[in-house]
């Protein structure tokens, strides 16, 4: 029986983390460990290669996209609340609200510059979907929007080759100006 090259066959795939995990979202491997945000336990966490996942921080608004800034600093989407937020040392620092520009901000990337971009859900599940822009967090505080009609845009990724973002999403719309996703 032949398989995709993505998907292993059960007996050849390995546990690499197990225990006390709740839904996992926004995974982005940085600086040797894979970080992700468990949505269920409202923190953000991080897995190291031979070594159990471990607790970064404890985001009450249910943490989603993760991203990390020019220095390196963790960034996370707190979904429920609508912010934008930076993991500091003495804790969670508000870099944006983005209540007022998008319902349920969900999945980001964050460019070298330290742009984050941000795809809104737009609708509560169970209603008619409405598109939406993405949200631009400049490094300055500024925000802007950039494509439109997106529904729900999700997947995102900034490559690591510096190249502008580009988006993924269930409708087949694209940002404009960015390249296509291979």
């Amino acid at each position: 029986m032949s398989h995709s090259p993505r998907v292993w066959p059960a007996d050849a795939r390995r546990i690499v983390a197990q225990g006390d995990l709740g839904y996992l979202e926004g995974a982005r491997w940085h600086r040797g460990a894979l970080w992700f945000s468990d949505m269920t336990r409202c923190k953000i966490s991080r897995l190291s290669p031979g070594e159990p996942p471990e607790d970064i921080a404890d985001v009450p608004g249910r943490p989603s996209g993760l991203g990390f800034g020019p220095d390196g600093t963790p960034m996370v989407v707190s979904i429920d609340d609508g912010r934008l937020l930076r993991v500091g040392s003495s804790g969670l620092e508000e870099l944006a609200d983005l209540a007022p520009v998008a319902f349920h901000p969900n999945d980001m990337a964050v460019d070298r510059e330290g742009r984050a971009y941000i795809g809104p859900q737009g609708f509560p599940f169970g209603t008619d979907p409405v598109g939406v822009s993405l949200i631009i967090r400049h490094p300055d505080g500024r925000i802007d929007t950039g494509g439109e009609d997106l529904i729900f845009p999700t997947a995102s990724r900034s490559p690591a080759t510096g190249a502008p973002w580009s988006s993924q999403n269930r409708s087949g719309h694209h940002v404009p100006g960015s390249p296509r996703s291979p």
